[in-house]
């Protein structure tokens, strides 16, 4: 099958294609919200992430929505860590609590138990964030916590050793820091090329700008040992990206937020592969003075790091433009594609706007929290439509039904069809949503310079229909891309109506 489609495609347009941007979907609504910010993590393993957000976590339907919330705390969190650190192959939750920080066990289903808090020592320092990392090479994962500033010295900020079994000690060899030093932001990254995992901590400071704010290295001896390496400027870091975003094979370093006063958006290169950092802010769209957010990602599938980031400014019809699309050139150098490739909203502000492939049809796609400033109130999905399947309608018996197949043009899509759900792992091609023993498929089409085939389908007048599923979900052969791809689309699932 795979042969005769690729055999198909060599008639089509080879012309690099647009980024077809992002979309929200009238029959594809975000989950509702008072939380935040909005993180993502694998908590059933099946291949679709699912979503973390204060205090709660919403399992993927795999269809293009998300579960009830379901609350796994009480109190203000900032940025959780996920990792297996049980060592029974599934991910689970350093959620950091201020003072009072809990480790959440998962079952394996996504079902998460509340270890004892014997499991973790008591912080000395408010904890803001966590992220997990075999610190002392011995094959499981240790938790670094970012801390607040406070009377005491900590470590960097605290570094809890794993004995394998999800049971937590103090490493006994960090290094303690000043006590005005904090962290609202960690990343992990081999920075400096030698081999080992280096930390890179945004600080954030609400008084005093330069006072706690700077992005801060701190390099790995090799053995687990950090050293306080250099800052990245008196920068509002407070939320950090590591990508190689110019292509020569090195860590760069992206850095965000909006406290201090200072700028909000910054771009540091690592300009020899041994981790010196230059800021070059001449690589970002002039936009950039400003921002919360940022996160990076392959969005148009070019093969480069491309930046959706949080740069508000007043739309033209009313609004803001809140979350801003940058589309890397292929050297590091950003373009700004937000007018073509991202709606506007009616609040200004998001907090946390990962990019990820929520509905499996192999691009990235981004939910944000939208909020006026303060409280947040609603979680947007925001669809990539580099490969997409959505009826606009519901079917209904006697009416025409119609079904439209987004896409690169050029690319060659064959639409599916099946009564019943499945799931079955094609791999690289993604997962398979259509009961192969009822699935039906389409002659293969070319996707037109309008990005979008429609396909109308006659409903028959049998009222016996009215409640009846229908699955949809095709199969798209895209050579516009900087790397061929065969991939399935989202799967939708359509009740026809009366």
């Amino acid at each position: 099958m795979i042969r005769s489609l690729i055999a198909a495609s060599l008639l089509v347009s080879l012309a690099p294609a647009q980024f077809a941007g992002f979309r929200e979907l009238d029959r594809l609504p975000g989950t509702q919200s008072p939380g935040t910010p909005v993180w993502t993590f694998e908590a059933n393993g099946d291949r679709f992430p699912d979503i973390h957000f204060n205090p709660n976590y919403a399992v993927n339907l795999r269809r293009g929505s998300f579960g009830i919330p379901i609350r796994t705390t009480t109190g203000f969190l900032r940025r959780p860590g996920f990792g297996d650190v049980d060592g029974d192959g599934d991910n689970d939750v350093w959620v950091p609590l201020l003072r009072t920080d809990i480790l959440l066990l998962n079952d394996g289903s996504g079902i998460f138990t509340e270890a004892p808090s014997s499991r973790i020592p008591q912080l000395d320092r408010v904890s803001y964030c966590a992220q997990f990392m075999d610190v002392d090479l011995d094959g499981d994962l240790d938790c670094i916590v970012g801390l607040g500033t406070s009377a005491l010295a900590s470590g960097i900020d605290c570094v809890y050793l794993n004995d394998g079994r999800g049971t937590f000690s103090v490493d006994p060899r960090i290094t303690r820091l000043p006590p005005d030093e904090e962290a609202w932001e960690l990343q992990i990254g081999d920075l400096d090329g030698d081999g080992d995992s280096d930390v890179l901590a945004g600080g954030a400071d609400w008084i005093s700008p330069g006072v706690g704010s700077a992005t801060r290295i701190y390099w790995n001896d090799g053995s687990g040992v950090f050293v306080r390496g250099p800052t990245l400027g008196i920068l509002p870091g407070d939320w950090t990206r590591i990508a190689d975003i110019d292509r020569d094979g090195d860590l760069d370093v992206l850095c965000s937020g909006y406290y201090g006063g200072a700028a909000g958006v910054s771009c540091f290169v690592n300009v020899n592969g041994r981790g010196t950092f230059a800021l070059e802010q001449r690589r970002l769209p002039g936009l950039a003075a400003w921002g919360r957010t940022a996160a990076v990602g392959d969005v148009d599938g070019d093969g480069d790091v491309d930046i959706v980031a949080n740069v508000p400014v007043p739309a033209p019809g009313g609004g803001y433009q809140s979350l801003n699309v940058w589309l890397n050139d292929g050297t590091g150098y950003f373009v700004d594609a937000t007018t073509t490739s991202m709606p506007s909203f009616v609040l200004a502000f998001t907090s946390g706007n990962p990019l990820a492939d929520f509905d499996g049809d192999g691009d990235l796609d981004v939910v944000a929290q939208m909020h006026n400033g303060t409280i947040p109130v609603v979680t947007h999905t925001l669809w990539n439509m580099t490969r997409q399947l959505y009826p606009p309608h519901p079917p209904r018996i006697g009416q025409p039904h119609t079904v439209e197949l987004h896409g690169n043009p050029g690319a060659q899509v064959w639409l599916m069809a099946a009564f019943a759900p499945a799931y079955v792992d094609l791999g690289l091609y993604g997962v398979l949503g259509l009961d192969p023993t009822t699935l039906v498929t389409g002659p293969g089409l070319p996707i037109p310079g309008s990005r979008m085939v429609p396909l109308t389908f006659a409903i028959p007048n049998d009222p016996n229909l009215v409640g009846a599923s229908v699955f949809w979900q095709a199969t798209y052969l895209d050579f516009t891309t900087s790397i061929p791809t065969l991939h399935v689309s989202n799967t939708f699932e359509d009740v026809i109506q009366r």
